[in-house]
């Protein structure tokens, strides 16, 4: 699991195949310690959409993911790409060649300290893409975790769907059928009806349930009830918040490169 892939790599060395008739997964298990980290890492880096590994293991059909920990990241917070680049694939430029060695370090650091160190999947934040997740890359990130690892998944976190007050965290994968056709290389519409592949059925999501260790909940109950945590006396900043300016200014920019260039296009 040493080498196992990053958030956009094409490359699946180092990952260990996946076991023939393994049971296919059917509910996501995720610790409150994975959710807290995930929004920390999407949260600092926002608007910049944000990739990283997920650590955990499989039980039967159930997904246990246990901890978490973020790709590094090289292009500098905040910056944009034009042409229609996104932000993603100007960063895999930059950390391509250096996860490799990054990620066996890590997977060094989990060992020692006695942390679940099975590759579960990957998460990705939809902070330049303005809510999308689903992209070329997406699928073939995505698609090689699937053809070497038996259990694994997807967790898009939408930080802008957060914010408005309910955690939008959600987990996917690709279909075996889909898997069937991508193996084959063969994208023509004879092979997507011979594989009965729509657009319904490229993609399955499945379900989440959060649990947290009986030391956590005990806590929580305990300041449910402290009068300072209550809010009784705080003064609400929410209408201060300006945390959709980013989101907003990036998607004023590519509505003006998109009027630019059908504008060129009308003058031919």
């Amino acid at each position: 699991s040493e080498g196992a892939m990053t958030g956009q790599m094409d490359s699946a060395d180092g990952i260990p195949a996946a076991g023939a008739g393994a049971k296919q997964i059917e509910q996501i298990e995720l610790d409150g310690l994975v959710i807290m980290k995930i929004i920390k890492h999407c949260q600092e880096t926002y608007p910049i959409t944000v990739t990283g590994q997920l650590l955990g293991m499989d039980m039967d059909e159930m997904l246990e993911v246990t901890n978490c920990y973020p790709f590094p990241q090289s292009s500098p917070v905040g910056q944009a790409v034009g042409g229609g680049n996104t932000l993603m694939e100007q960063q895999d430029l930059d950390v391509q060649v250096d996860h490799s060695q990054f990620q066996m370090d890590m997977m060094r650091c989990v060992r020692e300290v006695n942390i679940d160190h099975q590759v579960v999947g990957w998460y990705q934040s939809t902070g330049s893409q303005v809510g999308s997740f689903l992209s070329p890359q997406w699928l073939e990130t995505q698609a090689a975790y699937q053809a070497n690892l038996s259990a694994v998944v997807c967790l898009v976190y939408d930080p802008i769907r957060t914010v408005e007050g309910s955690l939008n965290l959600r987990a996917y994968r690709i279909s075996s059928r889909f898997m069937s056709l991508y193996s084959k290389g063969q994208f023509t519409s004879v092979a997507f009806a011979k594989y009965g592949v729509n657009t319904k059925n490229m993609v399955e999501e499945l379900p989440i349930r959060v649990r947290n260790a009986a030391v956590i909940n005990a806590m929580v109950s305990s300041l449910e009830l402290d009068s300072q945590v209550l809010g009784e006396n705080d003064v609400l900043f929410a209408r201060l918040d300006e945390s959709t300016k980013p989101v907003v200014e990036q998607t004023l920019d590519y509505i003006l490169s998109d009027m630019d260039e059908l504008t060129r296009d009308q003058s031919r």
